[in-house]
């Protein structure tokens, strides 16, 4: 897990919210219905217990996951506009509806989920922004790359998603990859790769949810 220790750089970090309302985080929001209705309010979402809540003016109430397409929240204690998406995961059971935070936005986008831990080591806190918990981080998260509705782990970029590109875009890619010194096997390094990618022409104009790219360690 030590691998995305340092993707606190290009991420915001999520509050915790307890699925009891009173002591929920909320955040002025809008979210996408399947039916394409869309509402507005006020919202918390609990990725540990896969829970979307509406405040209303008398009580709560629970938006179930499997109805909701996507939904963009404001974290003003972070001053960060977050974007969730419901992605349906693979297991081996089956597919299960799951609630993904979007880390970069283009023609190929970074998600993370919420993973099962329970305890994250350390109390380490980011000294340019103390609010990041690194252990949060690092630890509390799964990343991955979502190409053309795939869902793929980040470290196997390499060999999921880049054969996938074409052959000029491999190329750049490569070309990239060597004069910044960047590998495959790190993943803040293919953090940064799939950046430079969605910056190509013909490719969707990028949005990331970063502090400072430049505070890459090394970089």
């Amino acid at each position: 897990m030590w691998r995305y220790f340092f993707l606190f750089i290009f991420v915001g970090i999520e509050s915790l919210q307890a699925s009891d309302p009173k002591e929920a985080y909320w955040q002025e929001g809008v979210v996408l219905l399947l039916s394409d209705e869309v509402i507005t309010g006020r919202f918390s979402v609990n990725l540990r217990h896969q829970l979307v809540i509406r405040k209303k003016d008398q009580g709560t109430e629970i938006i179930p996951i499997h109805h909701i397409r996507s939904f963009r929240l404001y974290d003003e204690e972070k001053n960060i506009l977050r974007k969730y998406k419901v992605l349906e995961e693979k297991q081996a059971r089956g597919s299960l509806k799951r609630i993904f935070e979007v880390v970069i936005n283009g023609k190929v986008e970074v998600v993370r989920k919420r993973n099962s831990n329970l305890v994250a080591p350390g109390g380490q806190k980011y000294m340019a922004h103390p609010a990041i918990d690194l252990s949060e981080e690092a630890f509390s998260y799964d990343y991955f790359i979502l190409h053309d509705e795939n869902i793929v782990p980040l470290l196997k970029f390499r060999k999921k998603v880049m054969p996938q590109f074409s052959a000029q875009e491999r190329l750049s890619v490569e070309r990239f990859m060597k004069e910044k010194k960047l590998f495959s096997s790190n993943a803040a390094d293919i953090i940064v790769i799939l950046k430079f990618y969605n910056q190509l022409p013909c490719t969707a104009q990028q949005l990331v949810t970063i502090h400072d790219p430049d505070l890459l360690p090394g970089r």
